[in-house]
């Protein structure tokens, strides 16, 4: 019955009351005492009436509003206990918090959940990580934080494209997310092709034994449109309250573990240590010098021997890039080389020193000295210049040095980066008639069939396989290998890093006669080398020249 049917029948009936009790009283001398007496009566049953039925329910709907304006929680209901007015406005509020609650949901899921995989988001890690940091603060437990980065993804989305590259993600989420599954942890996707789990309440031996599953699953393939693709990952570990008492220094750890694994060959974990720390500062300090060190000078190049074993005559030279700091002394190559890969210096370094060994030998030539070739190496950045062929033309020209006393070493991995735009380059700088050198050959992946398209005059055998000779059956053979299939294509061979005896002796029985190394000699000073040079053509012993090398 509705409100007003309600309050209808009530005055009808209060109507009739009245009319019976005139009636009754009909024989009382006062009239209007009788009238107002009922009149109370009705006034008195009506407050009655509304507060029983209208203003306690209403009363009843407001404390349900407060109550959840207070707690925050969408999922209180108010009661519906009639079929009237009040009770329909009670079901429309209900209806009314049931939609706000379900918005709420869909914008938590937004907010807390990746819609590529569906894990759960960056913002939802930083809430859960502080939970279990508080869980574990008063106790002698740790948390282990483990981030991830798929090796090469990039490479794989910009080559099939970023749909293939979601659904690589997609299974890579529900692989790990099954895995980890049965350890009760967590997986979240934080950004791009970067995971990241929980390891709490667990010791670093509980901890090896879950990377090392992880590890275990990248070695099945991942299937893209029925394509298996073969991906590997690389993970940094660091510990609260171990590492770090912050998140952001917990984070900033594994992320330093992490790219650490990245740059030693990718593809395992590693757990940050302070001398991790201490890397990092060394890297950035040299970062920050490296800038500067051209134009302060900081830079110089030094000259190794190219020697004919057989003969005992010096061949040719490479050209190498030394950098002696202000206050740090000497820094090797192979620490900031790779730093001025990174940061882009690379290209204007690898000019300087082709301008410098051009300068070089060309002065050298000048002074009435026999020509000889000089090799310099280049950087995959600079070779890859859109305008690399003309900026070598522009520095023999400016140096007057002839080209055929110029050589330019490429490695494996360069070549095979890109095979047909190598060639075209290799071709064109042939045309000037520059020497091309391939070198480290045997640490890469070239096959025969692109060593036969390369236009190169010489291979350079690792230093790597050089060690092994009478040591390693498997390198030494890879050795004699690689003379005999470079004999067969009309290709010179050198063997760089000769640093006993008994190398030379091998290589020379295998026809091997060109050779670099500290057997011979150091890099050297110019000067140094003109001296060492001068020493040769008296017949000099290689070996009786050892002062003032670097």
């Amino acid at each position: 019955m509705t409100l007003r049917a309600k309050i209808n029948l009530y005055f009808s009936l209060l109507f009739i009351l009245v009319a019976l009790i005139i009636f009754l009283v009909n024989g009382m001398t006062n009239y209007l005492f009788g009238s107002i007496f009922l009149l109370v009566i009705g006034l008195i049953q009506t407050r009655v009436f509304l507060q029983c039925d209208v203003l306690s329910r209403i009363t009843q709907l407001d404390r349900t509003i407060q109550q959840i304006k207070t707690t925050k929680d969408l999922s209180i209901r108010a009661d519906v206990k009639q079929n009237d007015e009040i009770s329909s406005l009670t079901s429309d509020f209900n209806l009314l918090i049931g939609t706000l609650e379900q918005l709420h949901e869909e914008k938590t899921q937004v907010a807390h959940f990746d819609s590529i995989t569906h894990l759960p988001n960056r913002k939802k890690f930083y809430q859960d990580l502080e939970q279990q940091i508080q869980e574990v603060s008063i106790s002698s437990e740790c948390v282990g934080v483990a981030l991830m980065d798929l090796d090469r993804f990039k490479v794989i989305n910009e080559t099939l494209g970023p749909a293939m590259g979601d659904q690589l993600l997609e299974q890579v989420a529900r692989r790990l997310d099954l895995l980890l599954e049965d350890y009760g942890i967590p997986l979240y996707r934080i950004g791009g092709d970067e995971f990241i789990f929980i390891l709490s309440k667990r010791t670093e031996k509980e901890m090896v034994e879950v990377l090392d599953q992880i590890l275990e699953a990248f070695q099945q393939h991942f299937l893209i449109q029925g394509q298996p693709y073969s991906i590997t990952t690389s993970i940094g570990v660091s510990i609260y309250p171990r590492d770090g008492n912050r998140i952001q220094d917990i984070l900033k750890n594994a992320d330093l573990a992490m790219y650490q694994v990245k740059g030693h060959g990718k593809k395992g974990y590693l757990f940050y240590t302070e001398d991790l720390q201490r890397t990092q500062n060394r890297k950035f300090q040299l970062e920050q010098e490296l800038a500067k060190a051209l134009e302060q000078g900081e830079f110089h190049i030094v000259y190794q021997p190219k020697v004919n074993a057989r003969t005992e005559t010096v061949i040719g030279m490479e050209a190498l890039l030394r950098w002696k700091h202000n206050q740090l002394g000497y820094i090797s190559p192979a620490e900031f080389i790779p730093i001025a890969e990174e940061i882009g210096l690379i290209v204007e370094m690898g000019k300087w020193v082709l301008r410098k060994a051009c300068e070089q030998n060309q002065a050298w030539i000048r002074q009435g000295l026999p020509p000889l070739v000089v090799s310099v190496n280049l950087s995959t950045a600079q070779f890859h210049e859109t305008d690399f062929v003309d900026q070598v033309v522009h520095i023999l020209q400016n140096t007057g040095m002839n080209p055929e006393y110029l050589e330019l070493e490429i490695t494996e991995s360069l070549a095979m980066r890109d095979i047909k735009q190598c060639i075209q380059i290799l071709e064109d700088l042939k045309k000037l008639g520059i020497h091309i050198s391939m070198d480290d050959f045997g640490t890469g992946y070239s096959s025969l069939r692109y060593l036969q398209q390369l236009p190169i005059d010489t291979l350079k055998i690792d230093k790597s396989f050089i060690d092994a000779i009478g040591t390693e059956d498997k390198k030494e053979l890879i050795v004699t290998t690689i003379i005999a299939m470079a004999n067969i294509l009309k290709i010179k061979v050198i063997a760089e890093g000769v640093e006993e005896r008994h190398q030379v002796t091998e290589l020379l029985n295998l026809q091997c006669e060109q050779m670099q190394g500290y057997y011979f000699s150091k890099p050297l000073s110019p000067g140094d080398f003109q001296l060492f040079r001068h020493n040769r053509n008296n017949n000099l012993h290689l070996r009786e020249y050892t002062e003032n090398i670097v």
